[in-house]
């Protein structure tokens, strides 16, 4: 499997193989990949990899914590501490909920593909590929992001010895990240394991972070665009009345079909919601970890990125543009949700219900009524959207005005 091919960011990849195609790709090299057999190598893996997370959080968090009296070395290990221990968190808990995970796919997968038209309908087909080709960018840029910045730090202790090595200095042995462990394995000849742990947690990290966030914001795209879907097919429900007399009203054998199909659309409107629920309640302790941490490492990484230099300051860069990413693709996925389900009450009244009968009106009436009511990726105490996101980075400015006066 080629984990760089392009073909996926575009329009014209194989709807069945753009379906969640990313996320895919990435959790399928971590072991937690829902579809994929819990043979015995796949469970090591998974064990393996909760581990290497589990001691580069902790040891990244004993640093900051012993190193309180030294503000400047605490703030450089904070943010990759806070993402470890996320992903570590997001980790096992995806593990746990495996086959729920597998059920909210399964179903948004026959939900999303069940409309048979669109293979006939260019125009509806379009409305399928473009959240694909979306939703795969905005997660493959949030993996690249993720993957840069910590290249970036497996690079800098290498360059840093490399130095001393030619200026004939005493060579310091630095991990990639800031850690507090035993000294005995800091030092030959235990120092290169060390450094391969502490930075395969860190790829864990990235690769995990770009999956379980990849699936998060495609399962948001996908909702989005099924309630599209439903605009659309109340448009075209309505659309051969658009013509002649509008004081005239239509048949009743015209008033059949629409009320046959209107209830067809009722009841995939209500499976979509509840889907939406299912996957909600799934997914709400991620979301809701995921935003915990945001605001304080969005803070620590602009503070990082303003009084760093030289090769940091290209790393704590790189590193707020991850975070804002993971920030954003969560918060975009919400909103988008959110505003396409409300748009269906729009879509309902702008159609010509006023030709047809009393029984077509009121079901009209019921969909817009049901769809005033925005459906929510809701967590506890907030609902992940846009505004949501502009709010967290006005916080995460007046957390930056305080800390300056303590540094």
């Amino acid at each position: 499997m080629k984990l760089f091919s392009f073909d996926f960011l575009y329009q014209d990849y194989p709807a069945e193989k753009a379906f969640f195609v990313v996320p895919k790709k990435l959790l399928l090299w971590t072991g937690i990949w829902p579809f994929s057999k819990l043979t015995a190598s796949v469970i090591c893996l998974d064990i393996f990899n909760a581990v290497s997370l589990g001691i580069g959080g902790f040891s990244e968090y004993a640093f900051v914590f012993t190193h309180l009296d030294e503000p400047l070395m605490a703030l450089d290990c904070v943010c990759p501490a806070s993402s470890v221990t996320v992903t570590f968190f997001k980790y096992i808990y995806l593990v746990y909920y495996r086959a729920e995970f597998r059920d909210c796919i399964n179903r948004c997968k026959e939900l999303f593909f069940a409309d048979k038209e669109i293979d006939q309908d260019p125009e509806k087909k379009k409305l399928v590929t473009e959240p694909m080709a979306f939703s795969s960018i905005l997660a493959f840029t949030c993996f690249m992001f993720a993957f840069y910045t910590n290249l970036f730090y497996c690079i800098r202790p290498l360059v840093t010895m490399g130095i001393q090595l030619v200026t004939h200095q005493n060579i310091t042995m630095i991990m990639p990240f800031s850690v507090y462990l035993p000294e005995r394995i800091l030092e030959m000849p235990y120092y290169p394991a060390t450094y391969a742990i502490i930075a395969y947690s860190g790829l864990v990290c990235v690769i995990g972070l770009g999956g379980i966030d990849g699936s998060c914001t495609g399962f948001c795209l996908y909702v989005a665009a099924m309630f599209k879907s439903i605009q659309y097919d109340l448009n075209k429900l309505f659309a051969i009345h658009e013509t002649g007399d509008e004081r005239t009203l239509i048949s009743e054998a015209e008033n059949d079909v629409i009320i046959r199909k209107l209830s067809e659309l009722i009841y995939r409107h209500n499976d979509i919601v509840d889907m939406t629920e299912k996957f909600r309640s799934v997914f709400a302790l991620v979301i809701f970890g995921h935003f915990v941490s945001a605001a304080i490492t969005i803070c620590c990484g602009l503070l990082d990125v303003m009084l760093g230099s030289g090769y940091n300051l290209l790393i704590y860069v790189f590193y707020v543009g991850c975070v804002l990413s993971q920030l954003f693709i969560y918060c975009y996925g919400g909103s988008k949700i959110s505003e396409e389900s409300e748009k269906i009450a729009e879509a309902a009244y702008f159609c010509h219900w006023y030709r047809s009968n009393v029984k077509v009106r009121k079901m009209i009436l019921i969909i817009m009524t049901r769809c005033q009511k925005p459906v929510l990726l809701s967590v506890p105490f907030f609902s992940p959207s846009l505004p949501a996101f502009s709010a967290i980075i006005r916080t995460a400015g007046s957390y930056i005005t305080l800390l300056k006066t303590f540094i």
